[in-house]
């Protein structure tokens, strides 16, 4: 998920997350895993989120 600049530090992530969380505690689910950008790794954090392994991703696209 993304949000444009001018909607950004008004809580909506925190929101949205919180709703997927206690959609995913709804069906009894263990645990939930997100990839964040540098962005909201505070956000997510601050939401009790620990860091647990790095990822990296290579495209195709990204060749001229």
């Amino acid at each position: 998920m993304s949000t444009k600049s001018e909607f950004r530090r008004l809580g909506l992530g925190r929101v949205a997350v919180n709703e997927c969380l206690a959609i995913a505690k709804e069906l009894d689910l263990d645990y939930a895993v997100l990839y964040a950008s540098e962005d909201g790794q505070k956000l997510y954090q601050s939401m009790g989120f620990k860091i647990s392994q790095m990822l990296y991703e290579y495209s195709f696209s990204c060749i001229n």
